[in-house]
């Protein structure tokens, strides 16, 4: 926008995960078609995380599963949206291992552990995997595989071990993949892959098969026991102005953080949302109501940014007062238009007084907004 005004550019880049202790370059090119020039000036930069709203899709520590050459079976999955009885509770092996092995009990989990005999090292990777189909459309975050390393009697390896896990989504073409390299640890200790899945969709109704593959690069053969498994559900705003602050903070907002300036710039978050201004720049003069005197009508007159119907979840109330104690006096709204700053999704509204200055000595007037969070 031209004026005062900034723009927002939300670059999307869910499914990218930042990997600790490694070191990576964020680079930015700004250009443009036009063909007058014009430089451009950062205001902000953000990089918002994905997080997970605590709910798990789907849930399993292998409780009460049996095992039949290559086959587990019988284990429970659960689940806080009521997707447990809508997967699959049958994980069949392929690739070198020869079976599963139920003598495997561990310490890292509430239930028990599935030893699997097959060395990851010396005899190349093996795979497993599940299906669901989800009754609701579902956003993921991330998928976690809780596993340990065990000998070849199911008791915990001494060695720590280097242990890739591969996560595959299909439904019928290859939705998403992903991988995560950890240290297993030895002793008595596991290691929690959390492979970030955020931006995969799960749709209502559409089949996915989960594929899991575990591979290493050691040379020292270890067999890999599985712990649990859980997927777990994005955030998932209800309403527009809970997406607005998931995109600027990264979480979804209580009426405490709604009255919150991180920015300092004298505007709450609300305001920021109701009024157009972003919550990283202090920008209040963007937002504030302009009040004129109007020689035509002997009335008062003021501006204001209002989101368009149909965009937000506020309620605007205009209200007029010439003592700022009872806010009754009438008003008129006598222009909207696309608001010049703002684009598209802002009208700027005037309003008009119903009394002229004559009749009232002085006027006050105010904008008021409120959120509905249902």
């Amino acid at each position: 926008p031209g004026g005062n005004g900034q723009q927002l550019f939300s670059i999307d880049t869910g499914g990218v995960t930042l990997t600790a202790g490694t070191n990576y370059t964020f680079k930015l090119t700004v250009s443009s078609t036009e063909t007058a020039g014009n430089n451009i000036a950062f205001d902000s930069l953000t990089l918002v995380g994905a997080p997970n709203d605590g709910s798990d899709v789907l849930y399993t520590d292998f409780t009460g599963f049996t095992t039949a050459d290559t086959t587990i079976s019988s284990f429970a999955w659960s689940s806080d949206i009521g997707e447990a009885a809508n997967a699959s509770n049958i994980l069949v092996l392929s690739g070198s291992a020869s079976g599963f092995n139920n003598t495997s009990s561990g310490t890292g989990g509430s239930g028990p552990a599935v030893g699997v005999a097959g060395n990851i090292e010396t005899n190349a990777p093996w795979s497993t995997s599940f299906t669901i189909t989800p009754s609701q459309s579902i956003m993921t975050s991330s998928f976690e595989i809780s596993s340990y390393s065990v000998n070849n009697s199911g008791g915990h390896q001494g060695a720590i071990q280097s242990v890739n896990w591969e996560l595959i989504i299909s439904s019928g073409g290859e939705d998403f993949i992903g991988n995560l390299t950890e240290l297993e640890p030895g002793g008595n200790g596991r290691q929690l892959f959390t492979i970030d899945t955020a931006g995969i969709m799960l749709n209502a109704g559409t089949t996915y098969t989960f594929t899991l593959t575990v591979s290493s690069t050691e040379t020292a053969g270890n067999n890999i026991a599985l712990d649990a498994l859980r997927l777990k559900k994005a955030i998932d705003p209800e309403t527009e102005s809970d997406l607005w602050y998931y995109l600027h903070f990264g979480e979804t907002p209580t009426s405490v953080f709604w009255q919150a300036d991180s920015d300092g710039d004298g505007v709450s978050e609300l305001g920021e949302y109701a009024f157009g201004g972003n919550p990283h720049v202090s920008d209040s003069d963007l937002m504030t109501p302009l009040a004129f005197y109007n020689s035509a009508t002997d009335k008062l007159n003021v501006t204001y940014n209002r989101q368009v119907a149909g965009t937000h979840n506020l309620t605007y109330l205009v209200q007029v007062s010439e003592n700022l104690d009872l806010w009754l006096l009438p008003y008129q709204e006598i222009d909207v238009v696309q608001h010049p700053k703002l684009g598209s999704e802002f009208e700027a509204v005037t309003v008009e007084t119903g009394n002229t200055t004559t009749t009232k000595g002085r006027q006050f007037v105010r904008v008021k907004v409120d959120i509905d969070d249902e």
